[in-house]
């Protein structure tokens, strides 16, 4: 009985201490850090999806601050995916022929 409230004073801490911390809000989309900068450069493009980031990779030196660092970090955040599936694909290779 003793390590079964134990178990509730546990996670009732650990419910505690998850509520107060605040989650962070999603990071701003290239697209919409980019919006005006893709209506400058490329006004006659539609917006479909990839556009915004296609029309201002080709413009990068004339594109704003924030747009062009949204570009720079979206780049590396797609280039560490591509190494994690990599490195898994590796990994996962080198397991099944063990």
């Amino acid at each position: 009985m003793q390590s079964h409230n134990l178990a509730k004073t546990g996670l009732a801490i650990v419910m505690l201490a998850l509520s107060a911390t605040s989650v962070p809000a999603a990071a701003p989309k290239v697209r919409d850090i980019c919006l005006a900068d893709f209506q400058k450069f490329c006004p006659t493009a539609k917006l479909i999806r990839g556009a915004v980031m296609r029309c201002v990779k080709t413009r990068l030196d004339d594109v704003s601050a924030d747009c062009k660092s949204a570009v720079t970090a979206a780049k590396e955040k797609s280039a560490a995916r591509k190494a994690a599936r990599l490195a898994a694909a590796q990994s996962q290779s080198k397991a099944s022929s063990h």
